[in-house]
């Protein structure tokens, strides 16, 4: 969505006398605060691997360590279908477990040090699964770094802080209701949209000499 439009939108559903800057500067805040809540995931991203080679640069994407969800490792580039491998992270090099094992640290603001197997790593990329950030929004903003499907619940948002510095309570409640209904609508179908069972399991009943009967071996 372009941030002309949901600006526009915002002005129209509620009005008021605050300057475009400051309701950019609540833009931002409700922006934020959706990116920290949903942990709204970013495209892996490919770092190619070269053979003998363990010191690399950080790519721009990754700016802090807690950003990273998870990293996989290619161990081949032979046929359609390679094989990955996980790649741990370790804070202290000295904790490397085994010297052949894949791992990988971060070293100072820039580098990131990636302890690769002693074979041939030619074609080979290691993949960092990232949480993605906010991009500040100013007044020559075109398209948001959100995705639409947030957008809802960052217009309710910042309506609810325009009524709040108006000391508007009933408008306050109502915005309120509605963010949280959306968020609510949202969870409720992400959680319907997963398979019934994650994990095999069996609905026969186990005896435990603690505990009596378990089901589903738990």
């Amino acid at each position: 969505m372009i941030a002309s439009d949901l600006l526009a939108d915002i002005n129209l559903r509620y009005r008021n006398t605050f300057t475009e800057a400051q309701k950019l500067v609540w833009m931002n805040d409700e922006q934020n605060d959706i990116f920290q809540s949903f942990k709204i995931e970013s495209d892996p991203v490919p770092v190619p691997l070269v053979t003998g080679s363990k010191l690399y640069l950080r790519p721009p994407e990754i700016k802090y360590i807690e950003q990273v969800r998870a990293a996989t490792m290619q161990l081949n580039s032979s046929g359609n279908d390679p094989a990955f491998v996980d790649l741990p992270f370790r804070r202290n090099m000295n904790d490397v477990g085994a010297n052949f094992a894949p791992w990988y640290t971060f070293l100072g603001s820039d580098k990131m040090y990636i302890n690769l197997p002693n074979t041939d790593m030619t074609d080979c990329i290691a993949y960092f699964f990232i949480d993605a950030y906010a991009t500040p929004i100013t007044a020559g903003t075109s398209v948001l770094s959100l995705p639409d499907k947030y957008m809802e619940i960052m217009k309710y948002g910042v309506l609810r802080r325009i009524a709040e510095a108006r000391k508007d309570i009933v408008m306050v409640n109502n915005y309120t209701g509605s963010r949280d209904e959306i968020i609510d609508n949202m969870l409720w179908t992400e959680v319907t949209n997963e398979p019934e069972w994650v994990v095999p399991t069996s609905t026969q009943k186990f005896r435990s000499h603690s505990n009596g009967y378990i089901i589903n071996g738990y």
